[in-house]
């Protein structure tokens, strides 16, 4: 009996330690720039305040993609307007998935974001995802990414 108690302890203590293992790389990947999304990355620095504008239509296809070499993987929505079909970089996959948002092909699609070239073909770096069944919020209008707190790094108990 004295074994089996010394046993679940030790699961006990094992688990603990993932636990917090998985939270501290959480945090870790958060303050990194969300494995190459966050606001002073090569991928960040595309975002453009003064191209932000609205998108709605209809989900072609959802899908998980990389960007640019060596990302983590994200989430791509292609949506057809009616003017065009258009490639949506929803967000970096932890995030989206820690959110539990997810687009369902063939429904309406709401998207904000910022309107943009990579490899001279257009994109649009999304701020916020509206679906009938859920929405989220990615970026600030600025296109400071919302999952990083890099913000906030320099930020003493003062304020400022």
């Amino acid at each position: 009996m004295r074994g089996v108690a010394i046993f679940s302890v030790a699961v006990l203590g094992v688990s603990a330690l993932l636990v917090g293992w998985v939270g501290a790389e959480d945090l870790a990947i958060r303050r990194r720039g969300g494995g190459g999304w966050g606001a002073k990355t090569q991928y960040g620095l595309l975002f453009n305040p003064k191209t932000v504008q609205s998108f709605e239509g209809v989900a072609l296809s959802y899908e998980k993609f990389t960007p640019l070499r060596q990302m983590a993987y994200g989430y791509l929505l292609v949506l057809k307007t009616p003017k065009e079909i258009i490639p949506i970089h929803v967000g970096p996959g932890w995030y989206v998935e820690k959110m539990r948002f997810r687009v369902v092909p063939g429904e309406r699609v709401w998207v904000r974001g910022s309107r943009i070239l990579i490899h001279e073909k257009p994109v649009v770096i999304a701020t916020e995802v509206k679906t009938p069944s859920g929405s989220i919020l990615l970026r600030m209008e600025d296109g400071f990414p919302v999952w990083s707190e890099e913000r906030y790094k320099d930020v003493g108990p003062g304020g400022s």
